[in-house]
């Protein structure tokens, strides 16, 4: 028995059958359903952000950038950071959503191995209808405390319509002068 809108699982709830689709993220509650018809102990799951279904990324570092949207968080995106001053974005990474969505932030999960070399603390992100014209940057900070909380950091902004949106590292937490991302992604508005 499983539900999608946030409530506790009954016994009139869904039964699964198979995957479950959450394209634009959710949080799902399940439960087993006992032959007394009484229902199990609930566990819940919230995916975070939007499925990567037909994106592309593009990044100038030699390592391939859709490792950061392959939903896999033991596949690394590398890049080295680029100077401070530098008129090009050697070290952003593109992302083509495909089409155009309505986006309200942005998820940032760093490597999940204990190693901070290459964790972004600071970044900006900006976003684009056709990956030519970039609008103002959406949103630039730091990342509070990701060097001891190595967890999925989430950003908020006032909501944009975009299809593309370039992630820039500009500093890591180690001053190692490298970047990773393993996985990021965009909040849906709703």
């Amino acid at each position: 028995m499983y539900t999608l809108d946030g409530s506790e699982p009954t016994e009139n709830s869904k039964v699964y059958n198979g995957p479950i689709a959450l394209l634009d993220g959710g949080t799902i509650k399940a439960a087993v359903l006992g032959k007394d018809h009484r229902v199990g102990l609930v566990a819940g799951k919230t995916i975070v952000g939007a499925a990567p279904v037909g994106w592309t990324a593009h990044s100038a570092a030699p390592s391939d950038p859709n490792q950061a949207i392959d939903a896999d968080p033991q596949t690394l995106w590398e890049t080295q950071l680029s100077a401070p001053n530098a008129s090009s974005h050697p070290s952003a990474l593109t992302v083509d959503m495909g089409t155009i969505r309505r986006i309200r932030g942005f998820a940032y999960l760093p490597r999940q191995d204990w190693n901070f070399k290459g964790v972004v603390d600071r970044y900006t992100f900006e976003t684009s209808a056709d990956g030519i014209t970039w609008a103002t940057q959406v949103a630039a900070g730091e990342f509070g405390n990701i060097k001891n909380n190595p967890v999925l950091q989430e950003v908020q902004f006032a909501p944009v319509e975009a299809r593309y949106f370039r992630f820039t590292p500009v500093r890591d937490a180690e001053r190692s002068g490298w970047a990773h991302v393993a996985e990021i992604t965009v909040l849906p508005a709703e």
